[in-house]
């Protein structure tokens, strides 16, 4: 038996007695028959009853619309003292209401506590209320306390979005994106993903899912790099001084002029140049550190990566980046962001769906709001998937339009996640820090707003992060 009880500030609170059973996640609804509306309540705790005599002979009469006692027994009341022993309380937030049948997010309504129903939401009402039509339906898992909820989510809501995925480490965070990277690849979508961990490779030869491996089959031709770039490269992650950078771009543009420039020639002409000694020394460590990193060359290439998404079948490029310095890993972000949203910006490739992985340590933030601004125009649709939710700055996560979060325990992550999201502190709390593995709280334009908790679905296409380990099993068998 579910009945309403009582509001205390935003919580609505509903006496839960047995046989019922709800969980914390689960869904409500309080209906008013006679209007033909209802709210949409969402459990977000449950306590044990304490039971003042008011909420005793609620109890009681709630029952006696169940049940018809003809000749009282001690059998039934025993019956009714342990409902009352095994009684609880769920306080429950609103998340919307249903007035003549359309879905409203806001609400000021209250309804009557004795002219109503109180119910639990099955999983295809819930799918009612998030969406009327999926163009393209895609099973993103199910719900945690229903082994038959399975949800299905429309794919073309992640186009033109802004989507952010987060969790502790080993929460499942990278398998979501690996599912969800399937699946927009399967409809034909074009993927671009900036892989630190070498976890989004296939293992093997494939046209649809492509690793490009630095200094191996990604290099850029030293002419696709115009100056400016060139020179923010040297200055920006480099360190260049001043004073060096005006001696570079005098020789540059002198090499510009007679038609001879290539980065052999660039670094002769500076080596022999009649410069200061120590502007030269700064210059030449520089270009031969540049040189080491084995990604430019005078040379042209038979076909770059922007090649590849120009093919008619959709496509996956992962840009690995496992082993690679800091300051290589920025520079091959750097040459190959630059390629990506030049070609998007002239029009001459379709628009692409960008996964970034920890983006906060290869490019500043100043950068990523640059890109979250122009994106729509630009024609990208952006995944950020981090473990440090304070890594991304508040502007980011006020332009999301959805967010996947897995595992929080730590109260600093959650408290500063409600100053962020829509989601409030207590909501979040009660949600996000007892979530299994793979388990996680969706929210935004996906679900018409609507907080899910969902059990992701696994995937064995990609190669999964590895782990290395100095104890391995045989060494622990005591």
């Amino acid at each position: 038996m579910l009945a309403l009880f009582g509001k205390t500030g935003q919580y609505f609170e509903i006496l839960e007695t047995p046989p019922d059973e709800v969980n914390i996640g689960d869904f409500l609804e309080i209906l008013e028959v006679q209007s033909n509306r209802s709210l949409i309540l969402q459990v977000v705790d449950v306590v044990y009853l304490s039971i003042p005599g008011e909420l005793e002979e609620i109890m009681r009469l709630a029952k006696a619309q169940e049940i018809v006692v003809e000749n009282s027994s001690d059998t039934l009341i025993e019956q009714f003292d342990d409902e009352i022993i095994s009684s609880k309380i769920l306080k429950c937030k609103v998340r919307g209401a249903l007035i003549n049948g359309g879905f409203f997010r806001n609400t000021l309504w209250v309804p009557s506590r004795q002219k109503t129903i109180v119910k639990k939401i099955s999983t295809k009402e819930i799918k009612s209320i998030m969406s009327n039509e999926n163009k393209i339906p895609f099973s993103v898992g199910e719900l945690i306390n229903e082994p038959e909820g399975n949800i299905v989510i429309d794919l073309t809501k992640f186009d033109g979005s802004l989507n952010i995925i987060l969790g502790k480490k080993g929460a499942g965070k990278s398998m979501l994106a690996k599912t969800l990277i399937k699946a927009l690849v399967n409809n034909g979508a074009k993927c671009f993903v900036i892989d630190i961990n070498n976890e989004y490779s296939v293992g093997y030869s494939s046209k649809v899912f492509i690793s490009l491996v630095p200094g191996k089959n990604l290099k850029f031709s030293f002419h696709s790099i115009s100056k400016p770039i060139f020179i923010s490269i040297l200055q920006n992650l480099f360190n260049l001084p001043q004073s060096s950078i005006m001696e570079i771009s005098r020789i540059w543009d002198r090499l510009k002029e007679s038609g001879h420039l290539s980065f052999k020639l660039l670094k002769k002409e500076i080596a022999f140049a009649q410069i200061n000694d120590y502007i030269r020394d700064a210059l030449i460590r520089r270009l031969e550190l540049l040189d080491s990193s084995g990604i430019i060359t005078d040379d042209l290439p038979e076909k770059t990566f922007i090649d590849e998404f120009k093919s008619p079948e959709g496509k996956c490029i992962s840009l690995m980046l496992r082993g690679q310095s800091s300051i290589f890993r920025k520079l091959i972000i750097q040459l190959s962001m630059n390629q990506l949203l030049e070609s998007l910006e002239n029009g001459s490739l379709e628009p692409i769906f960008l996964f970034a992985e920890e983006a906060h340590l290869y490019q500043d933030m100043s950068f990523w709001e640059d890109l979250v601004t122009r994106m729509r125009h630009l024609g990208l649709s952006l995944f950020f998937i981090t473990n440090e939710p304070e890594s991304l700055s508040k502007f980011i996560y006020r332009q999301s339009d959805s967010i996947f979060i897995f595992n929080y325990i730590n109260d600093n992550d959650i408290a500063f996640l409600s100053k962020v999201t829509d989601l409030d502190s207590d909501s979040l709390s009660a949600f996000v820090s007892n979530l299994p593995e793979r388990c996680c709280l969706i929210t935004g334009k996906i679900t018409n707003n609507i907080p899910l908790l969902i059990k992701t679905e696994s995937l064995n296409d990609f190669k999964g992060g590895f782990t290395r380990l100095f104890f391995k099993k045989e060494y622990l068998k005591f």
